[in-house]
């Protein structure tokens, strides 16, 4: 369609205080161009953050336990910048958290996906990296294949991760969102 479906996706509009990121989460920063969905990320001052990006969810619209997730993107090659499609629990809780993708835009072939369980501060976490092509060349798909005793993550179609320990037994929604700045990907150049 020519916009994004707000019934089934959540557009976040705040200033989120996590991993020192200094990203505003904008409206304007997500819309469909081409009939893609496209997360932008700009310097500009918004909210007192000295940058902008796009952040969507289905916090509240949709959540699964088991199944398969998959997203095809293009992800963005700069320093400082931290794309990620990730899960959390509908119910408002943490952990769990399943990355389904992490990247850091300086390491633009390097993907990191995990999943996060546990009680805080007793965190346990299991995570597996994968080195493959420039994701910032052109477009691939990174799955999740959710299942009670096993969890699989696939780039391309190809299993580069998986565990059998401490699966999530919980509902869980998805978010896709382009992090700028923070612990992770470190200051924008």
């Amino acid at each position: 369609g020519p916009a994004v479906d707000e019934t089934k996706w959540e557009i976040e509009d705040a200033a989120i205080v996590k991993n020192t990121e200094l990203q505003y989460y904008a409206p304007d920063d997500v819309y469909i161009e081409d009939g893609m969905l496209v997360l932008r990320s700009r310097k500009r001052t918004m909210g007192g953050r000295q940058y902008t990006s796009g952040l969507v969810e289905t916090r509240g619209k949709f959540a699964i336990t088991y199944g398969r997730v998959e997203i095809r993107a293009k992800l963005p090659r700069t320093q400082g910048l931290w794309p990620a499609h990730w899960m959390l629990p509908d119910d408002g809780t943490w952990p769990p958290e399943i990355d389904i993708m992490e990247c850091v835009g300086s390491q633009p072939n390097l993907v990191t996906m995990s999943l996060h369980t546990g009680t805080w501060p007793g965190l346990y976490s299991q995570s597996g990296d994968f080195t493959g092509p420039d994701f910032s060349a052109g477009f691939h798909t990174f799955a999740l294949e959710w299942e009670p005793r096993e969890m699989r993550w696939l780039v391309d179609g190809v299993k580069q991760f998986s565990t059998a320990n401490s699966i999530p037994k919980i509902p869980m929604f998805l978010i896709l969102n382009t992090a700028v700045g923070g612990d992770m990907p470190g200051e924008p150049d």
